[in-house]
C-alpha cells in the first residue's frame, strides 16, 4: 500500500470560511468534497488543529494549521517548528476538471501564525470523469491507527509534472485521529458522502 504525500498526515478541523466572490453552490460542494477525499481537508477545529477555507471566483483555498510534533513523517528541519502549516488549492479550469495546488511550511519557530516561504509545491489536475473507482473505507491493518483507507481507478484520472496517474491506493489520518473525541464510523459516512457529491456532479464512468 502507497502512502500519499500530500495526505498522510493531515487531520481537520471548525473555523470561519470566507467567500470574496461569487461562485456556484455546485461548484463549492465539489471542491469541498475532492478537498475532503483527495486532501483530508475539511473545515472546522479538532484537538488544536484548523482548517479554514477561503472561495475566490472559481476557486478555492484550504488551509491546515496543526502541530508539527504530532507527526514523525516530517522532515527534521520541520520537527524544530512547533507548527506545520498544508494549503491545497483548487481551481475549476472546466467541468469536473479541476486543477490543484498543494504546499506545506513550517512555522517561524512557535509562532502559529507566522510561516516560512513554500518549501515545496505540488501543481496537478484532477479529471473526475475519468474515475471508475472511488472508494473510502477504515483503514484496519493496524488496529492503533485510525486512519481511513483511499482507493482510486481511472485512465489518467489525476496529471501532475512527474505525469499522469490511473491507479492510486492510500491512506489518510482522520480529523482529529488521536483525541479521545475521534469517531472513525462517523468520519467514514462524512467521506463516503462527499464521495457521493463527486459523483453526483462528475459521475464519469465510476460505478
Amino acid at each position: 500500500m502507497r502512502f500519499l504525500p500530500s495526505i498522510l498526515f493531515l487531520v481537520f478541523g471548525l473555523a470561519s470560511s470566507q467567500s470574496v466572490s461569487a461562485i456556484s453552490n455546485a461548484d463549492m460542494e465539489l471542491m469541498d468534497a475532492l478537498a475532503f477525499v483527495f486532501h483530508g481537508q475539511e473545515e472546522g477545529e479538532r484537538n488544536g488543529t484548523t482548517t479554514r477555507k477561503y472561495y475566490n471566483g472559481n476557486s478555492a483555498r484550504y488551509e491546515t494549521i496543526y502541530s508539527s510534533a504530532d507527526f514523525a513523517s516530517i522532515k527534521e528541519e520541520r520537527r524544530k517548528a512547533k507548527f506545520s502549516r498544508q494549503r491545497v488549492t483548487l481551481r475549476i479550469r472546466e467541468t469536473c476538471v479541476i486543477a490543484s495546488t498543494y504546499s506545506h511550511v513550517a512555522s517561524k519557530g512557535d509562532s502559529r501564525d507566522q510561516f516560512e516561504a513554500d518549501s515545496e509545491s505540488i501543481d496537478g489536475t484532477y479529471y473526475l470523469n475519468r474515475i471508475t473507482r472511488l472508494e473510502v473505507a477504515n483503514y484496519r491493518d493496524v488496529p492503533q491507527l485510525r486512519w481511513v483507507e483511499l482507493n482510486v481507478e481511472g485512465q489518467d484520472y489525476y496529471c501532475d509534472p512527474k505525469g499522469c496517474h490511473s491507479k492510486l491506493s492510500g491512506i489518510l489520518a482522520g480529523p482529529g485521529a488521536d483525541g479521545p473525541d475521534y469517531d472513525d464510523e462517523e468520519v467514514l459516512q462524512r467521506r463516503q458522502k462527499a464521495v457521493a457529491i463527486i459523483r453526483k456532479y462528475c459521475p464519469g464512468r465510476a460505478g
